[in-house]
């Protein structure tokens, strides 16, 4: 099969993927060919992937994760970091296809939270510079979106930073966590990354660069502002394991600019977009790292 690296991710109301369009079928169903796991076998199982044995435990819970078998279906780092790679290749194919209208925007990796706040500026500036390929300087977007994990819990949730206004949005993923994710989230995170993101920006000269609309120097500050619980749940319900789909889905749907519907049978639509990521993994030849 042709390695479809650069091929764009494709993107349809029933999440289906193409050339392959049952690569998830097929991982679904070596699934169902293994034996129920225990505690006391849940490391022996058959590896979904013919790789070296040194990677079958680390594939198989991989897939198993994504496909929400294992692990509660709680997506690790290592699942956002690969969406978040494939958005960003999606990008980049669409900005030498159809030139910059529209892409406006850049989605960073799960690590930079951890390099900005413990870390200077000048190691978090790699994302903002335009240095690394996969990541466009920031004078040529308008909006940033980073995944954000909630440790303590392991929910995933999601912020956008406005650079036109200077003005940070959460997406939290459970409106009856809202008390606890406050405390959980405030610090370290947004106590510190306001202070940190204004010095990145200092770093990477991005105001001298900056070619968008007039901002006074007084404002030139990132301001938290309040949550945005529009795509949790209506009826208060826990996401579960679900969290790091919808922080997946969230990034696709908000830089295309299209709805996204949390009321009908939202938790079947989170099935269905595990198997789309699983398929554009596939596709993609998307391995885990080790």
């Amino acid at each position: 099969m042709a390695n479809n690296r650069g091929k764009e991710v494709v993107d349809d109301e029933e999440y289906h993927s193409q050339p392959a369009p049952k690569a998830s079928k097929w991982i679904f169903q070596k699934w169902r060919r293994q034996p129920k796991e225990t505690s006391e076998n849940a490391s022996s199982s058959t590896p979904i992937l013919n790789i070296e044995p040194v990677h079958r435990k680390l594939d198989d819970d991989f897939w198993g994760t994504l496909l929400g078998y294992r692990c509660n279906g709680q997506l690790w780092p290592m699942h956002i970091e690969g969406w978040v790679t494939r958005m960003m290749h999606f990008r980049d194919a669409r900005l030498r296809t159809n030139g910059p209208s529209g892409l406006r925007w850049t989605i960073l990796p799960t690590e930079f939270r951890d390099i900005l706040i413990l870390k200077e500026s000048k190691f978090a500036a790699i994302y903002a510079n335009g240095t690394h390929e996969l990541y466009p300087p920031w004078w040529e977007v308008d909006y940033i979106y980073i995944p954000l994990c909630i440790r303590n819990v392991g929910d995933w949730y999601l912020v956008r930073i406005n650079l036109q206004t200077m003005e940070l949005v959460q997406y939290w993923p459970n409106k009856g966590y809202i008390k606890d994710y406050r405390s959980l989230i405030h610090f370290p995170t947004m106590d510190v990354l306001p202070i940190k993101f204004d010095r990145l920006l200092d770093e990477i000269q991005y105001w001298r660069k900056y070619d968008g609309v007039f901002i006074d120097k007084r404002d030139r500050h990132l301001k938290v502002h309040n949550v945005n619980d529009d795509y949790a749940p209506k009826d208060g319900g826990d996401l579960g394991g679900d969290t790091g789909v919808l922080a997946c889905m969230l990034m696709q749907h908000l830089v295309q600019n299209k709805n996204l519907n949390v009321d009908d049978d939202f938790k079947n639509k989170c099935m269905k977009y595990r198997r789309y990521m699983a398929d554009q993994y596939y596709n993609w030849r998307f391995i885990p790292r080790g």
